[in-house]
C-alpha cells in the first residue's frame, strides 16, 4: 500500500454544486460596500457643510443613510435611470466622430 504525503483529503461536503457558497462569499462584501457607501456619504456631507461652509439641508441628505426604504427607492431610481440611458440613446454626430473610421481618400 502506497501513501501519498501530498494528497489532500477529500473536501468536506459544504453546500452543494448549485452555488450555495456564493452567498457566503458575496454577502460580506455587499455589507462592506453598504457601510463604505454610508460612511463616504456621511463624510462628504460633513465636509461640505461644516468644513467648507456650503449651506446644505443636512437632514435630507442623511435620510438615505439611515432609512432602508429610502436607500431601496434611490437605488431603484438610479438603476432605472441608467437603463433608460440605453433605451433612449441618440448618438450625436459631434461626439461620435472620434469613433468613426477615417474616410479613405479616393484615387
Amino acid at each position: 500500500m502506497r501513501i501519498s504525503v501530498t494528497a489532500h483529503p477529500p473536501p468536506e461536503p459544504h453546500g452543494s454544486a448549485s452555488g450555495d457558497l456564493v452567498p457566503e462569499l458575496a454577502l460580506p462584501w455587499v455589507v462592506k460596500l453598504r457601510y463604505g457607501m454610508a460612511s463616504g456619504q456621511l463624510a462628504a456631507v460633513v465636509l461640505a457643510h461644516f468644513i467648507l461652509g456650503i449651506p446644505l439641508p443636512v437632514g435630507l441628505l442623511l435620510v438615505p443613510i439611515f432609512a432602508r426604504r429610502w436607500t431601496c427607492i434611490l437605488g431603484t431610481l438610479s438603476t432605472l435611470g441608467f437603463a433608460l440611458l440605453f433605451r433612449v440613446h441618440r448618438p450625436l454626430p459631434a461626439l461620435e466622430s472620434a469613433n468613426m473610421p477615417a474616410a479613405q481618400p479616393s484615387a
